[in-house]
């Protein structure tokens, strides 16, 4: 029994470990990645860019199939993005990175989604080295009121 209790213990200690970390930042951040492992040779007039794209974690879990439902953020053809977070930045947020192959008539063929919150795109020796998403640094700092009285009424 005693046995029982102690790997229960062990099993509740290490769950966090399994969840999503938040990587806290004040307004913006910039996203780095690798790219793919192969990359297609490119002919005369091709290229290829990374997309960007932003989940609100207000909506739930984000989608890791594709980009559907996601927020278009940006295009770049570097291995890392600056990103300036939405209007409300109060808001949490995963990220999504996809490469795309442009040929020269504009036939676009994208790559694999990959989004910091799925265990398969992030490298465990990176920081953090889990899922992740990014969140706002914390509230603003409010001072106390001063000088309480009564209206006298």
């Amino acid at each position: 029994m005693k046995k029982l209790i102690l790997i229960f213990l062990a099993l509740m200690l290490a769950a966090p470990l399994w969840g999503q970390y938040q990587i806290l930042y004040k307004d913006n951040f910039t996203i780095q990645y690798d790219p793919p492992a192969e990359l297609p040779d490119l002919l005369p007039g091709e290229s290829l860019v990374y997309r960007v794209w932003l989940w609100d974690m207000a909506q739930g879990e984000p989608v890791v199939t594709g980009t559907a439902d996601w927020t278009y953020y940006a295009e770049t053809p570097s291995l890392e993005q600056y990103v300036i977070t939405p209007t409300d930045p109060r808001r949490e947020y995963a990220v999504g990175i996809q490469l795309v192959h442009i040929r020269t008539d504009l036939v676009e063929t994208a790559g694999y989604f990959a989004v910091t919150t799925n265990p398969d795109d992030i490298d465990p020796a990176g920081n953090p080295g889990v899922p992740f998403t990014y969140a706002p640094a914390g509230l603003p700092m409010l001072g106390k009121v001063r000088n309480l009285r009564d209206s006298g009424m």
